[in-house]
């Protein structure tokens, strides 16, 4: 198990009071892997104990580390309106950089006299740092004040940067959190001052994005034909479009990713939307995809997209159909994975024998080559511990291992 997920596993079992816990948290070798572990178990311990929360979090060797720690801490404590204890926290941070983001943090999430405590905090720390250290410091605290609706004061630091890049990185962020906070027309006003085509590209993606996750598509693809670079139109027009299909408008989804040039971000948008039209009741919008001519003629992009229609079409329990449409796939590990995905759908329906054959029909697929081959095994594998359990798993591995030292 790796570090990472260890620390996970570990930090899950302490929560639900596993004795295991504690072990596997303790035995975490990375040091960087620990004190993630030892700052998620600090935080849980806020609600109840937190002097003990904190002082698990001063036990932990490295200074960077206690200040990440701290900052954790601090959103625990405001989230649970500890407000007080949360900015004394905040303020106990020794590096300016994470100090100045986890006051501002408790600005945006706290109402009252700590809130303005904190970002009196925040703008002292700033003012006391000089060179190039502080224009980061100002264009986070410039976006915030934007993100609070005081866009003037906002602007107003940004003018004490040199024009330029900084600048232009500074008012990008303005823009965005002003979009965020429901401001369009500042947010409009404010991406007219940058000069810069990729801080531009970058704020109208980001403003794009979230008014599409807001259900103002009009507004977003707006902004998406704005977008200079059109490397990065195409990759916002796609994301877009798999997030309004996702949302439960599969159709007109289709319609913006069919109205996109063909290529790489075309096809990833097509075969992500796929599985919507089937729930929505779409299959023949879905089918006719597959008719068109620039899709045709990319075997891999079309086998993709007819094996992820077949295995949406399995899951939904639509086993006849998905068998007609895993057919029309060109590459034997797609086949494979539309058969395996038919044969879970038999079984958890208790059709035994033609899960079986489903199966097979997969392997068969598969046999053109030891990576598909291998493949397959590994996605068959909760199939094949469902028909023969543990014994038939050691019996593949066995016949494996066989394989490998021919």
């Amino acid at each position: 198990m790796g570090q990472w997920a260890q620390a996970e596993v570990g930090v899950a079992l302490c929560r639900s009071d596993d004795a295991r816990g504690p072990m596997m948290v303790h035995e975490l070798a990375s040091e960087t892997v620990a004190a993630w572990a030892q700052i998620e178990l600090a935080c849980d311990m806020a609600a109840s104990d937190e002097a003990a929360a904190l002082a698990r979090i001063m036990a932990l060797p490295a200074q960077n580390q206690r200040d990440r720690g701290l900052a954790r801490l601090s959103h625990t404590l405001a989230y649970l309106q500890k407000d007080g204890d949360a900015l004394s926290a905040a303020e106990a941070i020794q590096a300016v950089e994470v100090r100045v983001a986890a006051l501002i943090d408790l600005r945006l999430n706290l109402d009252g006299l700590v809130a303005m405590l904190a970002l009196e905090r925040a703008t002292s720390d700033i003012a006391a740092v000089m060179g190039d250290n502080r224009t980061p410091l100002l264009a986070a605290l410039a976006a915030a004040l934007a993100a609070l609706g005081r866009a003037d004061r906002a602007l107003g630091l940004l003018e004490g940067l040199e024009a330029g890049e900084e600048r232009n990185r500074g008012l990008a962020r303005v823009a965005v959190s002003l979009a965020y906070g429901g401001e369009r027309d500042e947010a409009y006003r404010v991406l007219a001052l940058i000069d810069d085509d990729d801080e531009l590209d970058w704020a109208r993606d980001e403003i794009a994005r979230q008014f599409g996750s807001a259900g103002y598509w009009e507004a977003a693809l707006a902004q998406v034909g704005e977008i200079l670079s059109d490397e990065q139109r195409l990759r916002t027009l796609a994301d877009l479009a798999i997030v309004r299909a996702r949302a439960g408008h599969a159709l007109p989804a289709l319609g913006m990713a069919l109205g996109m040039p063909y290529g790489h971000d075309q096809m990833r948008a097509l075969t992500l939307i796929a599985p919507a039209l089937v729930h929505e009741g779409q299959l023949e919008a879905a089918l006719r995809v597959a008719d068109q001519p620039g899709i045709m003629a990319d075997p891999e992009g079309y086998s993709r997209y007819l094996a992820t229609l077949a295995m949406t079409l399995a899951e939904v329990g639509r086993c006849d159909e998905a068998e007609q449409v895993a057919a029309r796939t060109l590459r034997s590990l797609d086949r494979a994975r539309a058969e395996l995905a038919i044969a879970a759908a038999h079984l958890a329906s208790d059709r035994h024998v033609i899960a079986h054959a489903a199966l097979g029909r997969a392997f068969c697929s598969a046999a053109v080559g030891r990576e598909e081959a291998y493949r397959t095994l590994e996605l068959a594998a909760p199939l094949l511990a469902t028909f023969g359990g543990a014994a038939l798993l050691r019996e593949v591995a066995t016949a494996l291992a066989l394989i490998d030292r021919r």
